[in-house]
């Protein structure tokens, strides 16, 4: 396993490189001003020195690191805040549709919910509107309440951040990760649009703390347990967003890889077995009682239909109105829409075998090649409001730059950390998206549930240089010849 794993790490390698380049590139060709690069610097260069305060600060446990978490959970509640004040983003498109149902909610009507309406064929978009509808409900229908308590969730997870660098290693790493997180800039951005993309990252980053906690457990009863929690928290965020098949591969592959021989099998069963029967407690659970006419794992489309999306050349794999047009075509028959995307899709393919290779590049650059994730896109650029958008730019350049920053550091902690197994499960994270969106539809926003873990790779290599100057790194590597590597416990 350990050459499988190893195997896995290269081909992370390989890719960060290649996005790197990507976004370096693309960050080279934006249109950009003087005050653009500034801002980004300092924007970036601020971050820097609470990192080095942090690393430099003696004895940082007990009341100094508490007072330095809460005050970067203050910091970030501010921030978000005020980005929500400055961009006024109102609900357009598909967060319309969603604010209106929500609305009905609101007064008790589940109509939106029924047979071949909008939410039957995207039934991953339920949940949300529901909770906002019950926050309607008992808080007023003005969004800013949802705005508020995106924030508030956001905030929640500058917390949980420091619970995994601190289950990961120490407080240092937990504070470290924290500090990166409170300014990465699509955690910022996305609290101003009205979608399910904050609501979702609690629980996904919960299921991620119990992953790794499962991983460090001796006992096999632990590890079940452990991953149990993971299985349970993992469900809840992806009642949220549709991403369930990219995490469960990325999870099981870890566990199969990287986990203790006698915890492997039965630690992957018992996250499915946790996952499946939440999930489908909810979607039963809404189904009986009146709330759906439909299932939460029963939409109204085939899931061939985002394939066929998703090799559309001439979109670039995005958001294809032709395409999902054929809904209509079919007269709404799920089985004709199936057979017909099916034909479509394998004729599309065969007739252009040529231009697969560029679209997997175009994808990857659309998906990982720009550091706000469509964050600013959303929030500010293509808000619901006409008019000058001012410093604009100013945003997408500090996203951009932050980002490259956090991959470069990824590079640096994928060569020279001694904790594979850890980077194998961020790995498979990051590549299990990849190589699920190669074959579906793809918009950049749909890597934001993952883009997390570049701030935790990130953190991780700093803790790796500070711990040990590169100089020595290099010295005992060419000495040595490399080591096995240590598992932390």
């Amino acid at each position: 396993m350990k050459v499988v794993r190893n195997t896995f790490l290269y081909i992370f390698m390989l890719f960060i490189i290649v996005i790197l380049c990507m976004n370096v590139f693309n960050f080279y060709v934006a249109s950009s001003s003087f005050k653009d690069i500034f801002c980004a610097v300092i924007y970036l260069s601020f971050v820097s020195l609470i990192v080095f305060y942090i690393w430099k600060t003696k004895n940082i446990e007990g009341k100094k690191s508490l007072i330095i978490l809460l005050s970067l959970i203050v910091m970030g509640f501010i921030i978000r805040l005020l980005y929500a004040f400055y961009v006024k983003c109102e609900p357009i498109s598909d967060y319309e549709t969603m604010r209106r149902s929500a609305l009905y909610v609101a007064k008790g009507d589940f109509s939106p919910f029924g047979q071949h309406t909008y939410f039957h064929r995207f039934v991953h978009m339920t949940n949300f509107t529901l909770v906002c509808g019950f926050l309607f409900k008992l808080f007023g229908t003005n969004i800013f309440v949802v705005k508020l308590v995106s924030i508030i969730i956001s905030c929640l997870c500058i917390y949980i951040m420091y619970l995994i660098g601190k289950k990961l290693s120490d407080e240092r790493l937990g504070l470290t990760i924290s500090a990166i997180y409170t300014f990465f800039i699509p955690s910022i951005a996305y609290t101003s649009v009205f979608t399910s993309e904050n609501f979702a990252m609690p629980f996904l980053l919960m299921s991620l703390y119990f992953v790794i906690s499962a991983y460090k457990k001796e006992k096999l009863k632990n590890t079940i347990i452990e991953m149990l929690f993971a299985g349970i928290f993992l469900a809840f965020g992806c009642l949220f967003r549709g991403v369930a098949p990219f995490y469960l591969c990325a999870y099981v592959i870890a566990t199969l890889t990287v986990f203790a021989k006698k915890t492997k099998l039965l630690g992957a069963l018992s996250l499915l077995v946790a996952f499946f029967t939440m999930y489908n407690a909810v979607s039963l659970s809404l189904y009986h009682t009146g709330i759906t006419s439909y299932k939460l794992t029963d939409g109204d489309v085939p899931f061939t239909i985002y394939m066929l999306v998703g090799f559309n050349f001439e979109t670039g794999g995005m958001f294809s109105a032709e395409d999902q047009g054929i809904y209509y075509e079919v007269n709404q028959d799920k089985d004709k829409m199936a057979k017909v995307v099916k034909e479509r899709l394998i004729k599309r393919i065969k007739e252009n075998p040529h231009k697969i290779i560029p679209l997997m590049f175009k994808k990857t650059n659309t998906i990982y090649g720009y550091g706000e994730f469509n964050s600013v896109y959303w929030s500010y650029d293509n808000n619901g409001n006409e008019g000058e958008k001012p410093n604009i730019s100013i945003f997408y350049r500090t996203a951009s730059l932050y980002y490259i920053a956090l991959l470069i550091l990824t590079l640096y902690g994928l060569v020279f950390t001694k904790k594979k197994s850890l980077y194998c499960i961020f790995a498979l994270m990051i590549l299990g998206f990849e190589a699920g969106l190669m074959l579906m539809e793809v918009q950049p926003r749909y890597t934001y549930s993952v883009a997390y873990v570049f701030v935790i790779c990130a953190s991780m290599a700093i803790c790796e240089m500070k711990t040990k100057p590169i100089s020595e790194i290099i010295k005992k590597r060419l000495i040595n010849g490399g080591k096995k590597d240590e598992k932390i416990s």
